[in-house]
């Protein structure tokens, strides 16, 4: 069910925590921690962006709990759930380089998502006294992005889902079997057409 996603976004969300508390005593430089620490902003942000799209406010946890804290964490409000997503944005695009390889985070990727939470944010299901600054702030963020101009159109959709490294891809999950696949398609293919990864929506032959 890919509205349920509670238990492993949250099991996500710990791990990145857990990073955060440990970093700082890492022996690598300042420069990779400065990167890889905005990575995981990224990461955060881009997991609770996913929980509040299905369930609207949601605990906010920005550190790792035991289990003598308390656990029954108050569910935020949609306002301060944005917020810690945009916080957690805007780490990132202060601390990430710009582009070198699309299926790792960069600035690029941290300013596009920016630029769609906003919109979210800015939308009419969130936005119910339809406030023109959050509508501002999304143009905003949006042209931050436009005005790089770093991405363009591909020009062959036939070709766009093949080439790994195209001129529209922002930040992307590369499909890399058996380690990383996609199934939404798989689902319904033949298996000789889905790399074995099919057959849960095929008819079976009797």
């Amino acid at each position: 069910n890919t509205m349920n996603i509670w238990t492993t976004a949250y099991s996500s969300i710990r791990r990145m925590n857990e990073f955060f508390q440990k970093i700082e005593d890492s022996e690598i430089s300042d420069d990779i921690k400065s990167s890889l620490k905005g990575e995981v902003y990224f990461l955060r942000a881009f997991m609770y962006f996913d929980l509040i799209k299905r369930y609207g406010g949601i605990p906010l946890i920005d550190k790792t709990s035991s289990i003598d804290d308390d656990l029954e964490v108050e569910r935020g409000t949609l306002e301060n759930s944005f917020q810690f997503i945009l916080n957690d944005l805007d780490k990132a695009i202060s601390t990430l380089p710009s582009k070198s390889n699309a299926s790792k985070a960069s600035k690029e990727s941290a300013i596009a998502l920016k630029g769609r939470v906003l919109l979210y944010w800015a939308s009419p299901l969130y936005n119910t006294s339809n406030s023109l600054e959050r509508w501002k702030l999304a143009a905003e963020a949006n042209k931050q992005l436009i005005d790089l101009n770093k991405f363009v159109l591909f020009e062959d959709l036939s070709q766009l889902w093949l080439n790994n490294s195209n001129s529209e891809s922002i930040f992307q999950v590369e499909y890399a079997l058996p380690e990383k696949n996609h199934s939404w398609d798989a689902l319904v293919k033949p298996l000789e057409l889905a790399n074995n990864d099919a057959g849960q929506c095929s008819p079976l032959q009797n």
